[in-house]
């Protein structure tokens, strides 16, 4: 796995130690040119008005590792505004950002 990062990095100035139990591979890289982060990113425009997607290496387990075979790009959003209530006591999402997200995800399905 550390050479799969090393690869991703290309940069032997930057120091690279894994820690801890948990060693997934990273998921494969989806070209920012191509139709799949052209769909997410039509979609996320639609229903989140004046954005600039942009990719970024999302921190966290998501189910991409195991559906990056079956697919051809594999893009990981999620059309909120309002992150606060994340991860915390009383976990919540508000209703406009729930909203957003049935919105963007019709328009991702059915283009």
């Amino acid at each position: 796995m550390k050479n799969s990062f090393r690869r991703g990095v290309d940069d032997d100035r930057v120091k690279i130690r894994l820690t801890g139990d948990f060693a997934t591979e990273p998921s494969a890289m989806t070209d920012f040119h191509s139709d799949a982060f052209k769909k997410v990113a039509d979609a996320a425009a639609a229903v989140a008005g004046d954005v600039i997607p942009v990719p970024f290496i999302m921190l966290g387990a998501t189910d991409s590792g195991t559906s990056g075979p079956s697919a051809n790009g594999v893009v990981n959003f999620f059309p909120t505004t309002d992150s606060k209530g994340y991860h915390g006591i009383d976990e919540r999402l508000p209703i406009k950002d729930f909203q957003r997200a049935i919105q963007f995800y019709t328009l991702l399905i059915n283009g």
